[in-house]
């Protein structure tokens, strides 16, 4: 995408940050192994980082403005914390949030995504009808 900026010489380039989303669909069961570790994902308006543990802990961490300290910029911050497993090709999650202030009320969720493209550096999950690309960070 480009747009024209009158304070600009040229055009500003905005980039897809991940172009290609087509993923080596499944050809077996996920299982834990192909997991393990830190994912990027684009999620709305955010990134987000999902990391599984090999201990099977999961946590929902996304770079957020520090409302404390504004002149901080933004920090990650934790959003989500539980467990995690696969079963029958699904990603299933239990969670609870993280509370940002004192008093703030603490949800829960379950999830489950089916894993429908796999492939060493990049997983893909269906969330209802929406496709998801997860990106390997480590």
């Amino acid at each position: 995408m480009q747009l024209n900026d009158p304070e600009e010489k040229r055009p500003i380039t905005y980039k897809r940050l991940f172009p290609d989303y087509s993923v080596q669909a499944c050809n077996r069961i996920p299982i834990d192994r192909d997991l393990f570790g830190a994912w990027r994902v684009h999620y709305n308006t955010h990134d987000y980082e999902m990391v599984l543990g090999q201990d099977h802990s999961f946590g929902v961490f996304a770079k957020l403005p520090d409302w404390r300290q504004p002149a901080k910029g933004d920090v990650r911050q934790q959003l989500w914390t539980g467990t995690w497993r696969i079963a029958d090709g699904k990603l299933l999650t239990n969670v609870k949030s993280v509370p940002s202030f004192e008093g703030e009320s603490i949800e829960t969720q379950h999830g489950q995504w089916p894993v429908i493209g796999i492939e060493r550096d990049r997983i893909a999950v269906r969330d209802g009808p929406v496709r998801y690309l997860w990106q390997r960070l480590n």
